[in-house]
Parts: structure tokens; C-alpha cells; sequence
């Protein structure tokens, strides 16, 4: 813990922060929590918020959840954002779904689109497809788009080749 203090050199601190999240069990989950609210280093709290998506403790899907729908930094929120996209469920899709259709920042939108692509098992198609369909934004239905192409599921090109019928 000593190695993440702020007054340790950036690069060490960096270095050593996903460590915490693999390896030092419910202690690394507690550092790591401190580290995203507290941090005065953008960069460390950026790489807690990544050690956090490996993290084995229960709360860390929860606090990767609070942290994309409301740290102050847009960048944060959107790096919870793509590791919430690393785990499957309802819950993970819910809070994907709700970060494009609420957040101000247009790239916390892109980035929980690329989520939803990111998703396993395709998990996330069905919702990109609802997006395309929806959204009223023109950026994130063009990026929703790309990923449904990109993504070579059979429920995309069933989706394309029903839109080019019409």
C-alpha cells in the first residue's frame, strides 16, 4: 500500500495498482475503493477502475457501476463503462442501456456502445439493435451501427437484411 501512496513517483504508483485488484483479495478491493474516490491522480484512478473489473470481491461490480454513472470525470465514467463490458448479466446491460441514453458526455455514450459489442457470448446485440432502432442520437446509432457489422452475429444480419427489404 505503500507503493500506491501519493507521494510515491507516478510510474511506481501506476505500476503497482492492479495488483490490487488480482491479487490482494478483500484488503486490494478496499485500496482500490479508496483510490477511485480519493485519488489526486487521474491516471491511478483510472488504472483502480481497470483492477477493479478483476477484482474477486462481490462490491466491485457495484462500485464499477456507481462509478459509471456518476464519477465527475467522463473519462472514469467511461473506463467503468468498458469494464463493466468485460461481465455479463442483466445488471451489466441495465447499466450500459442507461449510460447511453443519459449521460452528457458523447464519449461515455461511444464507449458504453463498445461495451455492449465488448459483451460475451454476443449478450449485447439484441440491445445495439434496440439502439440503432431508438436512439435519437446520430453518433451513437452510427457507432451502434459499425459494431452490429463488425460483430458477424446472425441476429445483426438478420437485422440488416430486414432493413434492406424496406
Amino acid at each position: 500500500e505503500k507503493l500506491v501512496a501519493p507521494d510515491q513517483p507516478e510510474s511506481l504508483r501506476q505500476r503497482t495498482v492492479p495488483w490490487f485488484g488480482s491479487a490482494r483479495g478483500r484488503r486490494g478491493f478496499e485500496v482500490l475503493k479508496n483510490l477511485i474516490a480519493n485519488d489526486p491522480s487521474e491516471a491511478v484512478r483510472e488504472r483502480a477502475i481497470s483492477a477493479l473489473a478483476v477484482s474477486k470481491e462481490p462490491e466491485a461490480a457495484d462500485l464499477l457501476v456507481s462509478t459509471a454513472r456518476s464519477d465527475r470525470n467522463p473519462r472514469l465514467r467511461a473506463q467503468a463503462i468498458a469494464a463493466l463490458g468485460r461481465n455479463s448479466g442483466p445488471k451489466t446491460v441495465a447499466v450500459i442501456r442507461e449510460v447511453i441514453e443519459k449521460d452528457p458526455d458523447a464519449q461515455v455514450r461511444r464507449r458504453a456502445v463498445s461495451a455492449l459489442h465488448a459483451l460475451p457470448d454476443g449478450e449485447g446485440i439484441p440491445l445495439l439493435i434496440e439502439v440503432v432502432k431508438t436512439t435519437q442520437n446520430a453518433d451513437v446509432r452510427k457507432q451502434a451501427m459499425s459494431s452490429l457489422g463488425q460483430s458477424r452475429d446472425p441476429r445483426a444480419l438478420a437485422y440488416f437484411e430486414d432493413v434492406l427489404k424496406h
